[in-house]
């Protein structure tokens, strides 16, 4: 599959260059509660409709936006893995020069402008925290070949939801791999979202949605679906045969799938760190375990979301149909139609029939929640979930259309400063041999998310080819935290040896850094620092380590 921006309309190419498209749309959704209690406290970012005004703008969260702004970040950077290693190889080289996404790739924010001082991944060879490609430095990247973009909902009012702003600033990097022998890496786009709260405010309850518009060929014969064992939504055909579109409301023509159908399945390998309990979280309980990662690895707090609940809608004006405000769209997140009504179990629609509850997670979950965590563990009502009766649309006879859902991964405090993170992969699988496209997909889920256990493919190389090694962010003692003088005591987990350290603010901006001595209770003098929260960095080789501290 690629992305596509050659029509007005879809925007996946699957396969790549057969013209057949399985997805009109797909965007980030994030709101959260600021804990104020003065009736205004939710924050809201995201749309689902492109030219019904705007939440996101492209860029890094910056002090000045302006034409000179707009020219540098308005823009993708797109790189592949063999650009990287020839510039590798050759930046030394007399007349060499590299081309212009390496050359541009942005490394560093301006400071002096309010942006974070890092911004893009890149492997730094001196280590002085500027992105130097001529000195050697080069990109990072994921997969074979990726795609960079930064954007944030900062830099005006929300004209699309009229949420309130969070202060979000996201790096997305869409990528994949050049690997034809392996089916399920071959039809498969992965996304990787960091998201930072570059605001003063502390978030409660915060979702992130992943909105997709199925659009499998012709849109108005689909159904869709969710697997809660592997943490996903798929859209699929729901006649035996897919046919062309001629256009309508849309420009068209654009071809059908026809007798070949394929599904596609919309993957949460990975959603926001859940808050911490100080416990590392066993694997394998009706809870967030079933679809989430990291948990009884022998690691405290560093358990992440999966998929936490699914809702489907319409796409008409009714309370289960498009949001439009950014309550609705948080509605959503929380798992409620748009008029606030809980979403019952069998419900296909608010106020239609086949509702027999009780209240649930997921929409459409068939045969893959086999011990009701979607209910709170309580057994469906009407026979769901036990002598082959499971709840999908076609249980309910309901005719295929357009169809259109939300991965949900949520909730969790997302405090000032803090980084959050998304890994979502697109997977595609196509019936060519008279196979189940449902199963097929399936099966390719399977082997994508046992790569992500097997082979770390969701982490970042710190250097090209090599994964980077995982270490513990919890790991910092820092006291006192609060501090009320000037004076910090650092102990991290490593203990010889001269450290690097740096410390930015929410913003991202380094406020000062330097190197601490190889006393085991290190300390750092912050009498320059004014009031506010603070990130810490240690760096000792290839380890880093972050905290957080607040400054009276």
């Amino acid at each position: 599959p690629k992305l596509d921006n050659s029509n007005n309309w879809h925007r996946f190419e699957a396969p790549a260059g057969s013209g057949l498209h399985s997805l009109g749309g797909a965007s980030l959704f994030i709101g959260g509660i600021d804990g104020s209690n003065d009736g205004d406290s939710l924050h809201y970012a995201g749309t689902a409709y492109v030219g019904h005004g705007t939440d996101f703008w492209s860029g890094p969260i910056s002090g000045i936006y302006n034409k000179q702004y707009d020219m540098k970040w308005g823009r993708l950077w797109s790189l592949s893995k063999a650009d990287i290693i020839f510039h590798k190889d050759h930046f030394g080289d007399v007349g060499y020069e590299p081309i212009e996404n390496i050359i541009n790739w942005p490394g560093n924010g301006n400071e002096e402008n309010g942006q974070a001082g890092q911004l893009a991944p890149y492997f730094d060879i001196n280590e002085n925290g500027v992105y130097e490609p001529m000195q050697g430095d080069y990109p990072l990247i994921r997969g074979d070949k990726a795609v960079y973009f930064i954007y944030n909902d900062d830099r005006a009012e929300h004209s699309g939801s009229g949420g309130r702003k969070l202060g979000v600033e996201i790096h997305g990097m869409a990528y994949g791999y050049n690997a034809p022998a392996d089916s399920a890496l071959w039809n498969t786009l992965f996304m990787h979202y960091d998201l930072f709260n570059r605001s003063d405010t502390t978030y409660y309850d915060t979702y992130i949605g992943n909105y997709a518009n199925i659009e499998i060929g012709y849109p108005f014969n689909d159904f869709v679906r969710c697997d809660v064992q592997r943490g996903a939504f798929i859209g699929y055909n729901g006649t035996n045969y897919d046919s062309d579109y001629g256009g309508g409301f849309d420009p068209g023509p654009y071809p059908g799938y026809h007798g070949d159908l394929p599904a596609l399945a919309v993957t949460i390998l990975g959603g926001p760190y859940m808050d911490g309990d100080g416990e590392d979280n066993p694997y394998g309980g009706c809870d967030e375990s079933i679809n989430g990662v990291d948990f009884g690895n022998g690691i405290i707090d560093d358990e992440r979301y999966g998929l936490t609940g699914f809702v489907h809608y319409w796409n008409n004006g009714g309370p289960s149909g498009n949001p439009n405000l950014a309550k609705e769209y948080y509605n959503y997140l929380k798992g409620l139609w748009l008029n606030d009504s809980i979403i019952l179990y069998g419900e296909i629609s608010y106020g239609v029939f086949g509702a027999v509850g009780p209240g649930c997670k997921f929409t459409f979950p068939g045969d893959s929640d086999s011990c009701n965590w979607g209910t709170g563990g309580v057994e469906p009502g009407g026979g769901y979930n036990q002598n082959n009766l499971f709840w999908t649309e076609e249980e309910h006879s309901y005719p295929p259309d357009d169809r259109r859902g939300i991965g949900i991964s949520g909730p969790f405090t997302f405090m000032p400063g803090d980084k959050q993170e998304m890994d979502i992969a697109y997977i595609f699988a196509r019936n060519y041999a008279d196979d189940d496209p449902l199963e097929l997909v399936a099966e390719r889920i399977d082997q994508i998310r046992q790569k992500v256990l097997n082979d770390s493919i969701l982490l970042l190389p710190d250097i090209l080819g090599e994964k980077r090694t995982v270490f513990n962010h919890h790991q910092i003692m820092i006291f006192p935290n609060p501090i009320s003088n000037n004076i910090l005591h650092v102990k991290p987990d490593f203990v010889i040896g001269e450290i690097y350290y740096s410390i930015t603010n929410v913003s991202g901006v380094l406020v000062q850094k330097g190197f601490l001595d190889t006393n085991v209770d290190r300390v750092i003098d912050l009498k320059n620092l004014v009031s506010g929260i603070y990130i810490l960095q240690l760096r000792y080789g290839n380890e880093i380590q972050y905290g957080k501290f607040i400054k009276r």
